[in-house]
């Protein structure tokens, strides 16, 4: 049973990384400003590069992802956006320490660790753009 819900929350946390790693490439690709741009595309790499672990892990545990449906979002007002990501990377953060103790190996739970590590990481930066926005530094 913990196995079965061990796995669940990989796959989840796999189709979180992917959405997050194309939502903040749309929100690069909306930016005109280049410091904005190259953060967000620094961020879809990080993600894109969490979401390979998670597929890993799987390949580890000798399952497969299966289809993963994604939700696309448009940057139609980014400080709403960014304020919805807020709230997705502390959700990321949330997720990484739940599947670290869904699992009892340890590699498995280093690997959890240094991922909760940079999704705080991305929290941070993110309200730290978020104020810059509403300073008008942005």
């Amino acid at each position: 049973m913990l196995e079965e819900k061990a796995i669940e929350t990989i796959k989840q946390g796999l189709s979180d990384e992917l959405e997050a790693t194309v939502n903040y490439i749309l929100i690069a690709a909306g930016q005109g400003d280049n410091k904005l741009k190259k953060a967000f595309l620094n961020y879809a790499m990080e993600e894109l590069g969490h979401a390979q672990k998670l597929i890993n892990l799987l390949d580890l545990l000798e399952v497969e992802s299966g289809k993963i449906p994604l939700e696309i979002k448009e940057c139609d007002d980014l400080m709403v956006t960014l304020i919805e990501y807020i709230a997705k990377e502390e959700s990321a953060v949330f997720y990484y320490e739940v599947l670290n103790k869904l699992h009892m190996d340890l590699e498995i739970q280093n690997l959890c660790k240094q991922i909760q590590q940079e999704e705080k990481r991305h929290l941070n930066n993110i309200n730290e753009i978020l104020t810059k926005i509403k300073s008008g530094e942005y």
